[in-house]
């Protein structure tokens, strides 16, 4: 697992969730983030690996929200200490999600993949998407 493969599918789960209550701000928690995109990779082996394995991607997941930020494809609505800040997709952001995606069979954009089912991409594929997404 590299992390540019939990940086991709921490995109995803996050334009995901964002488009999912566009116009309106969502609740980006890193932990509940990092739990679907656990799911993208194999369990790992042992309790100690395990706990290791979801904290590295919960940490993954903090690190792509904030640089999903400062790059300007959401926006930080409201920053809670206590519990999960809300963010909203910027127009940025919903332009990124119509986009193309050329390299994949119908040339569906974001939107449309997620309408599909977010399981119908595989983790080989994630990259050709958020990277003709992030351009």
């Amino acid at each position: 697992m590299k992390s540019t493969d939990i940086f991709n599918a921490a995109t995803f789960e996050i334009f995901y969730l964002c488009l999912e209550e566009f116009p309106s701000e969502v609740r980006l928690d890193p932990n509940i983030i990092a739990r679907k995109v656990e799911g993208y990779f194999g369990d790992p082996t042992g309790d100690l690996e395990a706990y290791n394995h979801v904290v590295s991607i919960a940490e993954k997941s903090g690190d792509t929200i904030n640089w999903l930020a400062h790059e300007g494809y959401i926006r930080l609505e409201h920053e809670y200490l206590s519990e999960p800040s809300t963010y909203v997709l910027t127009p940025k952001g919903l332009q990124a999600a119509n986009v193309k995606i050329d390299s994949l069979e119908n040339k569906p954009t974001f939107i449309e993949i997620i309408k599909g089912g977010i399981k119908h991409i595989t983790l080989a594929s994630m990259p050709l998407v958020i990277s003709a997404m992030l351009k």
